[in-house]
């Protein structure tokens, strides 16, 4: 099959993620090609050839000396906004020219409005749309769910309908229909059970700013 894998540009946990599952559709026989840009492109066309990675915008953060600027980010999502109708018309070309049997969207906007124009699933494959296909209303507090609304709208917008939602999140959570499916996080395997082989003293991980108050605990 040809596979057609867009994914959002910012930082490389989506990138990340969509390594792990392109090895492994690679290894079965599969071609994937990617879509996406900023700090994804690099990792990508380092693993799989300039050739596997077409360039597609996606929304993105404005960062500052204080963390996330507001009027920047919202700045450049007003003007990606503006050009969306263009770039969706330049994918769909793009999508014409390259065949896919499917579609795979991670946290992006633009192959759900080209998936109209072909008669081909889109699934999709993120860790935000826990929020949105889970039943986990019922275990959260009031001001969790303010927290978690921005994220369960932008799955609304990104991909309204995806024919499959794969949800790599490390949460034991029902899913609301059948259609959805928890798979927990993705891991390479090299850091496999058993697999991870450490060198040195010390070890580098990937952190929120949520997780130091717990870090006695956890070390």
């Amino acid at each position: 099959m040809n596979i057609a894998y867009a994914l959002a540009g910012e930082g490389r946990g989506h990138t990340t993620r969509a390594i792990g599952l392109a090895d492994r559709l690679i290894e079965a026989g599969h071609n994937v090609q990617f879509f996406t840009c900023g700090d994804a492109v690099d990792l990508l066309e380092k693993r799989y050839g300039a050739e596997a990675v077409t360039y597609l915008e996606t929304p993105r953060f404005v960062l500052g000396k204080r963390g996330i600027s507001y009027l920047g980010t919202a700045y450049v999502t007003a003007k990606f906004i503006k050009g969306h109708r263009n770039r969706v018309k330049d994918c769909i070309k793009q999508l014409q020219y390259y065949q896919p049997d499917a579609l795979i969207s991670d946290f992006e906007p633009t192959f759900a409005r080209a998936a109209k124009k072909f008669d081909i699933p889109i699934i999709s494959f993120n860790s935000q749309r826990f929020s949105l296909d889970t039943k986990l209303a019922d275990r959260l507090s009031i001001s969790q769910r303010v927290r978690l609304f921005p994220v369960r709208l932008l799955c609304k917008i990104f991909t309204p309908k995806p024919a499959l939602s794969v949800i790599s999140k490390g949460f034991n959570l029902e899913p609301k229909n059948d259609h959805v499916h928890l798979v927990g996080p993705m891991l390479r395997p090299q850091f496999f059970p058993g697999a991870w082989q450490p060198q040195g003293t010390h070890a580098v991980a990937y952190m929120r700013k949520s997780v130091l108050c717990h870090f006695d605990a956890i070390v």
